[in-house]
């Protein structure tokens, strides 16, 4: 009985750990800055569901990119929140 509810467990564990789809895979500012056509598909995800996505990593990194790549250079300010873990 022990290693049945043991072997449960572990089988939950495993699969709990292995929810690595695209969606949660969390890309880079410079990912985005490289990606124009994916940034702007996620930015548009991101406003039209912004409750549930806007403080996302990748919706922050995805408006750092964009801000990156459409403010002229010389801009130091940065209004996004730093959500990374420290």
């Amino acid at each position: 009985m022990n290693k049945m509810i043991m072997g449960l467990m572990v089988s939950v564990l495993w699969f709990a750990g292995c929810d690595k789809t695209a969606d949660n895979i969390v890309q880079t500012v410079d990912w985005y800055k490289d990606h124009p056509t994916e940034r702007d598909t996620l930015l548009k995800k991101c406003r039209d569901n912004p409750r549930e996505l806007a403080l996302t990593e990748n919706c922050i990194n995805a408006k750092r990119a964009d801000k990156k790549t459409t403010q002229p250079k010389g801009d130091v300010f940065d209004f996004i929140p730093d959500t990374r873990k420290k």
